[in-house]
């Protein structure tokens, strides 16, 4: 892809992701995709008289040995560029041991909140990634070797809402672009750019297995155009899964009584009739958002909720320790765990129970 192909594809897909939002933060590392990043749109911001603001972030970890020169150096970049620059410093490491993250996790949350803090002081609605294609097929291998759903299927969207809550996109304009192709970028304008040899590391997370050992013997041995196949494979479930939203979103309509932060209802007979992924779904569905964390929320949850539609008899069941969910008549009443309401509920539950076999 030559320099006038990439400026194209950067201008489509960034004026398709950015809307009318003129205040952008750009997230860089220093590495070669988020270099093509950079340079790319400033240089397709001046060539098109786009005005955009562009804000240049970077958060060092700690972790790289180079991790303060690479910072230093992104800086540098952005002075050369005429773009205000934004940096922090997290010890990861240390954070890591604290919370008994993996680096790697550790280390993306800790970036994220980094983020979405300079996206806050300068007033930008979008967050910008280098995210690639060869990125996208990882994630999509990745999500299918732990197990995931539908809904991993989907691998990394072009945007999504930063944080649940926020008016913030985190969005990815080179999804469509492969790592080679920002490398090609750069070579030919002569910009340089950073290694983090921790990327290297096949050891230190399993993203570095799946890109350094996975994926070349994938394309090797089974299919040259895996990356290919996996992001065309990620677009189909995007297509699915928004179409499966609705069905889910009509039938939700259908079978919610009642609803509050930490409290639903859901009519069992209505929700006994409709196609079992529709049910489990829908349970789900009820379940984090009375429980409002969804990692807690497992299959074993779901199938102990869904014995409540087999079984019309009043009792309790807990959902991951997060939530519990009740039969009550015609209903299936999910409670947040330790919420007032679920716990004089549980009462009554049991109090209608013993009156029964009194009787």
């Amino acid at each position: 892809m030559d320099t006038r192909h990439f400026h194209k594809h950067l201008f489509d897909r960034a004026r398709a992701l950015f809307g009318e939002e003129r205040m952008i933060v750009l997230a860089v590392s220093g590495g070669a995709d988020s270099m093509a990043l950079l340079h790319g749109l400033a240089r397709v911001n001046e060539l098109r008289n786009c005005k955009w603001q562009l804000h240049v972030a970077h958060l060092d970890h700690g972790v790289p040995h180079n991790a303060t020169a690479m910072c230093d150096f992104v800086g540098e970049q952005a002075q050369v560029l005429d773009l205000q620059f934004h940096r922090a410093f997290i010890d990861v490491p240390r954070l890591s041991r604290d919370t008994g993250e993996s680096i790697e996790e550790a280390g993306r949350k800790a970036r994220y909140r980094f983020l979405a803090t300079i996206c806050e002081q300068v007033g930008a609605k979008r967050l910008v990634t280098a995210h690639h294609a060869e990125d996208q097929a990882e994630t999509v291998l990745f999500r299918l070797l732990r197990g995931t759903g539908l809904r991993g299927l989907r691998g990394m969207r072009a945007e999504r809402p930063l944080f649940d809550g926020t008016d913030v996109m985190l969005v990815r304009p080179m999804l469509g672009l492969r790592r080679a192709d920002g490398v090609a970028y750069l070579q030919t304008r002569q910009i340089s750019f950073m290694h983090d040899d921790t990327n290297d590391d096949i050891t230190a997370g399993r993203r570095n297995y799946i890109r350094h050992v996975l994926m070349p013997d994938i394309a090797k041995h089974v299919n040259p155009q895996a990356v290919t196949a996996l992001g065309r494979l990620a677009g189909q479930q995007a297509v699915a899964w928004d179409y499966l939203q609705q069905q889910v979103d009509d039938a939700w309509q259908d079978v919610c009584t009642e609803q509050n932060k930490t409290h639903v209802s859901l009519d069992a007979t209505h929700l006994s009739d409709l196609h079992p992924w529709l049910i489990a779904t829908l349970l789900h569905r009820a379940a984090i958002d009375v429980a409002a964390a969804e990692k807690t929320i497992d299959a074993d949850a779901i199938e102990r909720c869904r014995q409540l539609l087999r079984d019309a008899q009043p009792r309790t069941v807990e959902l991951g320790g997060a939530a519990t969910a009740q039969r009550r008549g015609r209903f299936i009443e999910l409670h947040r765990a330790g919420d007032p309401s679920d716990s004089e509920s549980t009462i009554d539950v049991a109090k209608t129970g013993a009156a029964s076999s009194s009787a």
